[in-house]
């Protein structure tokens, strides 16, 4: 039986009618936006991994041919997901010695270092949330 509309509007801040609609509303909407960010967070941390995973292939690489800068880069490329055109793998050449460069005599132990960074988006490519980045070195003596 519906509540008469006299009883309503005289005491309009006892009726409790659509409580459970609003309640509902402002839960329902925090938790839809909490999950859509626990998804984001996963997202980020499994790219993070993945190019993590492609800097050690160029790690390894170097090891094997430390002068191959083009292999090694190849190397990360290819550990990369195909869709992933964005990603320029670095590789620098540095003495961890005491010599000042890799040419020096005096060099004792070669650094390669791989690194590699990507921008992550959220939201559907809508903004960009952060950039996930990855290093490896490798020891060449």
């Amino acid at each position: 039986m519906p509540v008469p509309a006299h009883h309503t509007l005289r005491h309009p801040l006892q009726s409790r009618r659509g409580t459970a609609a609003i309640e509902f509303a402002l839960i329902g909407g925090s938790l839809v936006t909490m999950m859509l960010f626990a998804v984001d967070g996963g997202s980020v941390v499994q790219q993070a991994v993945m190019l993590n995973e492609a800097v050690h292939a160029g790690g390894f690489y170097a090891q094997s041919f430390p002068t191959d800068t083009d292999g090694i880069k190849s190397a990360v490329a290819a550990a990369l997901p195909s869709s992933w055109t964005d990603v320029t793998p670095n590789v620098a050449e540095s003495c961890g010695g005491p010599g000042a460069s890799w040419t020096d005599p005096n060099c004792t132990v070669k650094l390669v270092t791989v690194t590699a960074a990507r921008d992550y988006t959220a939201f559907g490519d809508l903004v960009t949330i952060t950039t996930t980045s990855a290093s490896y070195v490798a020891r060449i003596q």
